[in-house]
Parts: C-alpha cells; structure tokens; sequence
C-alpha cells in the first residue's frame, strides 16, 4: 500500500459514506473536518462505499484502490463485507469506526470477538445515543447494545465522544471502559467576506437539513404558517422518509411564500446562507449541528432547539427550550421588527463566534494529543 508520508502516524477511518457524497450530511462533514483540521498531524485513509448515502448509482470512480482525494486516500468499495474490514484494520494501529450501529461497526464487532486485533479502535458513536435518535428502531438497538454489553466490548476499543452530554447519554445504554472527549471540527472555510446585509421588506427564512421525522420540519411548518408578516421560506433537504415528506407537504397547503429546493450543493446552501436572514431549526436533537455552524459563518442567525451544543449563543441568537410555535413565533416577530443595523450587528456576532471556535480548535489540537496518548 502507497504511504504518503512516512513521518506521520497513519490513521484509518472507516465511513458507510463519503464524498462526493454528500446526502448523509453530519457524519460525511464530520470525517471531513476532522481531516482538514488534522492532515498536517496525520495521514488519513478511508475506507468507504462507492454510492452517496441511500443511492444505487455508483460515483464515476475507480474501485477498490486507494485514491488520494479531499487531503487523503479514499479506497471506495462495493460493500463494506467482513473480509474489507478484517484487510483494513490490520493495515494501521489506530481505525476510527463511524456511528456505534451502522454495519461496518456491527461487523467489527463480531469480528473483534473472535480475532486478536492489534490496532487500537476508536469508535465514535456521532449522537446515535441520544433519546431522540435512540428510539427509532428502538428495540433492535436496545437489543445489540445488550450483546456488546455482554459479549462485544473488548479493551481495544476506545470511544470518542464530541460533548460531556454525548458520553452521559451514551453510558445510559453501554458500558464504557475508555473514552475522550474532544469538540467537533467544523468546515474550517468561510465564504463570509464579502457578506452584506440588504434591507428587504421580506423576511427570508431557511431550513436546511434531512427530510426525516428528527429534523422537525413538520414543527417548522407550524410556525411558519402562523406568520403574518412578509416572508420566503427555502427548505433544502434530502428526502429521507418519504411518507413524512408528505405529511410536510400537505401542512404547506399551496402556501406560496414556501419554497422546497431539494437537495443542494454545499457551495449552494452557503451561498444560500449568506442570502438568508434566519436558520429555522427547531430540531429534535443534533450531536454538534454542522449545518447550525455553516449557518453562524455565514451570518445567518439561528432559531434553534437546546437539543444542540450551541445552547451559548443566545446573545445575539435563539434557543428555544420548548416546543412552542407560538413562542417562536413571537421571536421572529421580534427580529423581524429590529432595525437594520442591529440585524447586522447580530449577523457579524455569529461570524466572530464561528471564527473563535475554530481558532480554538487549531490551537488546542486536542484530537492529536489524544490519538497520540492511545
């Protein structure tokens, strides 16, 4: 196997889907980042499917070789069997696993109770422990979180966990032996130096997310459909529960000042961003909430749940503690009503505060010293 720098320790990374996908959303920007934020430290290599997330079209790609790609080397796969992840994980001595129930981490788990594996196994469960998250298909999962309790966990595997509240929720379910907590690493680019702010007499409204019964988009509707001021509401998503895309589809109603794009580009949705006035988020639960991120570096301002690590940015945001259309209401009205300079001040307080985060993370570098203390 091709090295690409043999003075830096090799990390391998085993993902169902990668890019160019890009319908998976969070975890596909979660592995990316991490990427960016670490290539310099480490070399990565992802093992990954050929198809984007819920797809059957194979990428134009070369299959079953390793292909240097978005600052590492990308093997795609037809399937990731047990044979790929038995291969994979002897190749390095340190594999990140994504997601505590997808098939590749059930797969090595089986794997690992019957094979010595050397390799130190970092698995990050990416919010799949949360209660909200954790009740659909509830009691298959709570099934196999009872096997690994008894049979799966060995003293390899160490987890990662992006919060305080990420580890508290997932050792409700799991025994948890080793662990470290390291923040999220958001896209590190900002498309955000040109931003201007126009006044509009409309108020521009944005969600961004899956189309899933966890984003909430139905809740969203209900605000929106009580507004009665001028507004354009953009919904961007890929439909991944297709018979609640309809229910959302019935609450609009011919509702005209809504507007569903579909799946979009990440160079479109910010672009999208920066054109928008508020992120409409009301989420059910996000392990970090990259798209609430993307919108805070493109000024856009959220109105989102407590359900989300960014319960710190009510000074110049929203974040809602119940799910109350009315009180949502309520706050837009009350942005709505703000004069133009207050709503750029506020658009330049959310760029700042993306701007520390990720100068924090550089600066910390904790994902290395932790990786290296394994």
């Amino acid at each position: 196997m091709e090295k690409i720098n043999k003075n830096k320790k090799e990390i391998g990374i085993i993902i169902t889907n990668f890019l160019p996908g890009e319908k998976l959303g969070g975890p596909i920007h979660s592995i990316y980042n991490l990427v960016q934020f670490n290539k310099e430290y480490f070399d990565f290599f992802i093992l990954t499917t050929n198809k984007d997330f819920l797809s059957l079209k194979p990428y134009n790609l070369k299959t079953n070789v390793y292909i240097h790609k978005y600052g590492c080397k990308i093997k795609y796969v037809k399937k990731i069997t047990f044979k790929e992840i038995y291969n994979f994980i002897n190749q390095f001595k340190i594999v990140i696993l994504t997601s505590f129930f997808s098939k590749p981490v059930i797969r090595f788990l089986i794997l690992n109770i019957f094979l010595n594996f050397k390799s130190k196994i970092i698995i990050k469960p990416m919010g799949v422990f949360s209660l909200k998250a954790f009740k659909f298909k509830f009691y298959k999962k709570l099934f196999f979180t009872y096997l690994f309790n008894i049979f799966l966990l060995k003293n390899n595997i160490t987890f990662s966990f992006s919060s305080k509240l990420e580890y508290l929720e997932a050792s409700k379910f799991i025994k948890i032996n080793k662990y470290f907590i390291v923040d999220e690493h958001p896209n590190p680019i900002s498309l955000t130096n040109n931003l201007i702010r126009k006044r509009t007499d409309k108020l521009r409204i944005l969600f961004v997310s899956r189309i899933s019964p966890k984003k909430n988009l139905d809740f969203a509707i209900s605000i929106i459909n009580k507004l009665d001021i001028p507004y354009s509401f953009k919904i961007i998503g890929n439909i991944e529960d297709h018979k609640y895309y309809e229910k959302c589809k019935k609450l609009i109603n011919n509702n005209n000042n809504v507007t569903f794009l579909g799946h979009k580009s990440p160079i479109d949705v910010k672009k999208i961003f920066a054109q928008s006035d508020i992120f409409l988020f009301p989420t059910k639960g996000e392990n970090f909430g990259h798209v609430i991120f993307e919108a805070l570096i493109c000024g856009c301002i959220p109105f989102i749940t407590n359900l989300t690590p960014f319960n710190d940015i009510n000074s110049f945001a929203y974040v809602f503690t119940t799910f109350d259309s009315d009180l949502y209401v309520k706050k837009i009205y009350e942005y709505y009503k703000l004069p133009l300079s207050f709503k750029i001040e506020k658009s330049k307080q959310a760029i700042n505060y993306a701007n520390s985060y990720i100068d924090r993370l550089k600066l910390e570098k904790k994902i290395f010293y932790e990786i290296n203390n394994l």
